[in-house]
């Protein structure tokens, strides 16, 4: 059985933001801090809580799939205007893997100046992550978790 503590980050920060913060994610004293104005994610509020374990595997799974371990340090746009667009941060401590890293209008991971599918995905594995923490959406997920499991446990053939 795997220790539930084990999945947990040493260090976990994600921030995004232009004029105003867009988006945060930050894992601080075994709790978790979201907070959303990004489209129709806004929270309005900074949202507070601890993740289940199998959030936590959903968010592993996802950023191992981007590889975000392999990212370059800086993605900084070289041309047009400095003080306008997204900044970014992601820095993240996990196990034995580490990543930091920070973008000003530029994106991984080929360091080109609009975002990536593969940044977006990441956002949004960083949006589910704090919205398991959200108390308004912990009653819909938790109805999702129960009917993927239903979906599940009716394809495993019985012996």
């Amino acid at each position: 059985m795997n220790n539930f503590d084990d999945h947990l980050p040493d260090t976990l920060t994600f921030y995004l933001h232009s004029n105003h913060p867009i988006i945060s994610v930050i894992w601080e004293n075994n709790t978790l801090k979201f907070y959303s104005s990004y489209s129709f994610y806004n929270t309005e509020k900074v949202e507070m809580g601890k993740p289940e374990f199998e959030d936590w595997m959903i968010f592993w799974n996802k950023i191992n799939k981007l590889d975000v371990w392999d990212w370059k340090e800086d993605y900084c746009y070289k041309g047009g205007d400095y003080l306008n667009g997204l900044i970014w941060h992601l820095e993240i401590e996990y196990n034995d893997k580490k990543v930091c890293c920070r973008g000003h209008n530029c994106f991984p991971p080929y360091n080109i100046n609009r975002q990536t599918k593969i940044f977006v995905k990441m956002i949004e594995a960083f949006i589910d992550l704090g919205f398991s923490v959200v108390e308004e959406e912990k009653e819909t997920a938790a109805q999702e978790k129960t009917d993927r499991r239903e979906v599940l446990s009716k394809r495993v053939p019985a012996n």
